[in-house]
């Protein structure tokens, strides 16, 4: 491997692990977080969590776009993994009825912490997420 190949392939790696760091407050938020549910170990769907993990952190607003809030407690929910997932997919996808038959408890609660940050001014970002939920859930502005 020539010198300047090696070098691009070791900025690359450099510049990916840049990436991960970049919110430091990102791991000490997770890490109350995970103390917070270490102490009911339970998915808020009532399921059990044996042996609780930032995959078990679920935010409701994506975190990679809706940055203002990807700290605060009241865009966390905690879900088992495969729960986490199913969540995440369907949120991504903006299938709230999905969200409403198969989370009820966790999507009703979800809607009431995202409209209650919105008012409160908390959520800066304005993506299509935020809007869609707005829309059909927020009843002030009817």
């Amino acid at each position: 491997m020539t010198p300047k190949k090696k070098d691009r392939i070791t900025s690359i790696k450099n510049s990916s692990k840049k990436k991960k760091l970049e919110n430091p407050d990102l791991s000490g938020f997770f890490r109350l977080m995970l103390e917070e549910l270490n102490n009911s170990r339970m998915s808020m769907t009532g399921k059990a969590i044996h042996f609780p993990t930032v995959c078990n952190v679920c935010h409701i607003l994506p975190k990679r776009i809706y940055k203002s809030v990807a700290t605060c407690r009241d865009n966390i929910v905690f879900l088992h993994e495969s729960e986490h997932t199913v969540f995440d997919m369907y949120l991504d996808r903006m299938e709230f009825d999905k969200l409403e038959t198969e989370f009820p408890f966790v999507w009703k609660y979800a809607v009431k912490k995202v409209l209650d940050m919105e008012s409160r001014g908390m959520i800066k970002e304005r993506g299509r997420l935020i809007i869609e939920i707005i829309d059909r859930y927020d009843r002030r502005k009817d």
